[in-house]
């Protein structure tokens, strides 16, 4: 293999890995505006901001303001998008472009060699990007977000105690007339028993002056017949008195039973509003980074989980492409990092339960029927995450070969 070819290919590699630093930068930095300006709006749509914003509630000029701040945030988040997209593609481009220009320098003879390095370099930057670019979109919303606030009083346990609380009230009112009915005949006996106490001192004076010489017995006659004059209040009143009762608790009846009435018609209506709220209102939304999943979990505390998922997601995965790079470029590597070692750090590498666990979430997430539109999205952080765990299969596959070629060049030397 002549220097040209050794130079070339590792000009060829550095320039390929500060163009995927830079494109992987770009993606992240575009995705990133993209995912806060989602973020925003979904805060906008907040379900507790919009049921607890009363002036949401009587008028829809909150919701045309939040309408246009929306239509911006939707059109911001596609324009990084869309720039984000476009830098992955041609990071994909340029990838597959330093794949074959490096299989084309090495040729034939050392096709493996150079399959096994670029794969290797590819698969950094793959892991790059699966790392750092959200997997995956959780959204959960309800579209046109209906709130029913009804009542229909006269099935309420609230009406059945007005109703018993109102024949209570009638009762005490016929207590009450009962009462002022009593106290009024009592009033008229005691009247009756004064009128014929007056009666008996008109007829005892009557037989006092009976005696009276040549006017007595003309006065007593004039006072027993002013005796006998004198009415008898209880015969006159009581048949009134029995009148006015019948009359009062009619009156009363009537009253009683035109309120009912009157209530329970109205109390059959059904009252409330149906209050709308347009477009989405979300629940939750999330749009997560390995890292961010990281951050989010040491800032949580949860420095073990954090750690462990660093670790196994992002550190052994790396080492291993290391530990690769090493056995494959340096002749006595194998010393100090035997191909057994590389076997055991992949059984610890999780790249691939990371990816299926990531679908098995998608699936789970997508079916879930709780009340509300669920979506999840994947997003090209998953891709590239996947694409790097087949490229480190196929790098445990070649790794055997790829260092018997090494051999081959290390033996027939290098050429000038």
């Amino acid at each position: 293999m002549s220097k040209i070819i050794i130079y070339a290919s590792v000009i060829l590699t550095s320039l390929y890995l500060i163009g995927s630093v830079h494109y992987v930068n770009n993606c992240e930095s575009e995705q990133s505006k993209a995912k806060s300006a989602l973020e925003e709006r979904a805060k906008i749509l907040d379900y507790s901001d919009r049921l607890l914003n009363l002036q949401e509630w009587l008028t829809e000029v909150e919701y045309q303001k939040k309408k246009e701040k929306i239509a911006l945030l939707e059109i911001e988040a596609k324009s990084h998008q869309s720039i984000a997209n476009e830098n992955a593609i041609v990071f994909l481009l340029i990838s597959l472009l330093y794949a074959v220009v490096l299989l084309f320098l090495f040729g034939k003879k050392h096709r493996i060699f150079a399959l096994f390095l670029s794969a290797a370099f590819i698969g950094i930057t793959f892991l790059l990007q699966g790392i750092f670019n959200p997997m995956m979109q959780l959204e959960a919303y309800k579209t046109d977000l209906t709130v029913k606030a009804q009542i229909t009083p006269i099935n309420t346990p609230e009406y059945d105690r007005g109703k018993e609380l109102l024949d209570s009230m009638n009762q005490s009112v016929t207590n009450k007339i009962d009462s002022i009915l009593t106290s009024l005949s009592s009033g008229v006996e005691s009247l009756d028993g004064k009128i014929n106490n007056l009666k008996d001192n008109l007829n005892s004076s009557a037989e006092l002056v009976k005696n009276i010489p040549m006017v007595g017995e003309s006065s007593a006659e004039k006072l027993k017949s002013l005796s006998s004059a004198l009415p008898v209040a209880k015969p006159m009143l009581v048949p009134y008195l029995s009148v006015l009762r019948e009359q009062m608790v009619s009156i009363k009846k009537t009253f009683r039973d035109s309120l009912v009435a009157m209530s329970d018609r109205y109390a059959s209506e059904t009252y409330g509003i149906n209050k709308v709220f347009p477009e989405k209102t979300y629940f939750y939304f999330q749009q997560k980074s390995v890292v961010d999943v990281i951050k989010n979990l040491w800032n949580e505390d949860n420095y073990i989980v954090a750690v462990a998922l660093a670790l196994f997601s992002i550190i052994i995965p790396f080492v291993k492409l290391v530990i690769s790079f090493l056995l494959l470029l340096i002749k006595k590597a194998d010393r100090y990092f035997p191909q057994k070692l590389l076997t055991g750090i992949s059984k610890w590498s999780m790249a691939d339960v990371f990816v299926a666990s990531s679908f098995l979430t998608y699936m789970s997430f997508s079916n879930l029927q709780v009340g509300v539109e669920i979506e999840a999205n994947v997003c090209f952080g998953l891709y590239f995450f996947l694409a790097y765990a087949v490229l480190s299969i196929v790098l445990s596959l070649l790794i055997k070969k790829a260092i018997a070629h090494r051999e081959k060049i290390w033996h027939s030397g290098v050429s000038n």
